[in-house]
């Protein structure tokens, strides 16, 4: 953000950016939990709120792009990985062992796939790699896009080069490999009855694997550049900042709604394509809202970097991996006590914030310290 304090990459913080990423947990949550909640999501509320993957996406690529506009040598690309695994694993791993205490047995692995398998990819985030969806969503389904950001995280030293170099031919190149697993699916994907959980699904390639996702990390990437560069010479001005963010939030609300009619282009474009583009879609509006809360001159941005909604932000990785637990908890104990959907969403929303601090404050926090402060150490 905006208000001269600083991340620990030196460069100021973005604030009004780190609290839409509750917003975004949000929308996740709103989907999974709308038998607990007692919503009826109709047509296009799914795709609408499950479009919010697609932001963090972009996100990722924007943040990671604007605290590490350089990475000079191998010494620097190895602290960018440390600082990622940091960053991102032992959350993962506190998930997956809520989710093994949180649900029955029997929901931990779908029939028909290897237990050990399935553990071993979901452990080590290599489960999105893999088109069967037994596997891609094993124990904790969140994880598949954690399995997504790994590989961008593989990618962002050689990304940030190519698009220091060129970065119209860098998107170009980029387009082209997301595209390849959709094309894959258009030919070899069959619609003609349901895939059983354990069998493959080749539509699994323009949703759920890495190298189809990738756009939406590179526009991310790219547009933290260009608006690093011109960001000093930009207006501060808090009426036209806000006019942006209320432009960029109505542009995005008023596409929303239409991404659920985009399957319905599958006869012309083919249903690979048309699935990758239900997934993607929404990416460039997300962009806009992106760049239009990051300069955090304007009303909304300024509201949005208040404490309440930063520590939110924060809190919005562990509700992401965490909320299918507290979810599968809340259903259980409606069910047990005959809860309203009203009581029902007020436990989950004490119980989940409850659990996104406490994995927040002794888990996420300190292990990432931890392991810095170790790498740190190894270093000297």
């Amino acid at each position: 953000m905006t208000d001269g304090t600083r991340d620990s990459s030196g460069r100021p913080r973005l604030d009004a950016l780190t609290s839409l990423r509750f917003f975004a947990a949000a929308m996740i949550v709103g989907v999974h939990g709308c038998d607990v909640f007692g919503f009826d999501l109709g047509d296009s509320t799914p795709y609408a709120l499950a479009s919010g993957v697609s932001f963090f996406f972009v996100l990722s690529g924007f943040i990671l792009a604007y605290n590490y506009p350089t990475l000079p040598d191998k010494h620097a690309r190895q602290n960018f990985w440390v600082a990622r695994f940091a960053r991102v694993w032992p959350q993962h791993v506190l998930a997956l062992v809520v989710m093994l205490f949180a649900i029955g047995q029997s929901g931990w692995f779908q029939p028909g796939i290897k237990p050990w398998l399935a553990g071993l990819l979901t452990t080590f985030l290599l489960q999105s790699w893999i088109p069967i969806g037994g596997y891609a969503t094993a124990l904790n389904a969140p994880a598949w896009t954690l399995s997504v950001e790994a590989f961008f995280y593989a990618c962002f030293p050689l990304l940030l080069v190519a698009m220091r170099r060129n970065t119209a031919f860098t998107l170009i190149a980029v387009a082209g490999v997301s595209l390849a697993g959709p094309l894959f699916a258009n030919r070899f994907g069959s619609t003609a009855a349901p895939i059983p959980i354990d069998h493959v699904n080749w539509f699994f390639l323009d949703h759920m694997f890495p190298p189809a996702r990738l756009l939406e990390f590179a526009i991310g990437m790219a547009a933290a550049l260009w608006w690093s560069s011109r960001r000093a010479r930009a207006s501060t001005n808090g009426a036209k900042a806000t006019i942006f963010e209320m432009g960029a939030l109505a542009l995005l609300l008023v596409a929303m709604p239409w991404v659920y009619r985009i399957p319905h282009a599958g006869p012309v474009l083919g249903s690979g394509i048309a699935d990758w583009l239900t997934q993607v879609s929404l990416a460039p509006f997300y962009l806009l809202v992106i760049l239009a809360f990051a300069g955090g001159g304007g009303h909304l941005a300024r509201w949005l970097s208040k404490p309440m909604w930063v520590r939110a932000g924060e809190l919005s990785f562990a509700i992401y991996l965490l909320h299918l637990a507290v979810l599968d908890v809340v259903n259980r104990w409606r069910a047990g006590h005959h809860w309203s959907h009203a009581t029902a969403t007020m436990v989950f929303i004490v119980l989940m914030t409850l659990v996104a601090w406490l994995a927040w404050q002794f888990v996420e926090t300190p292990a990432r310290k931890a392991i810095l402060g170790a790498w740190r150490r190894r270093q000297v």
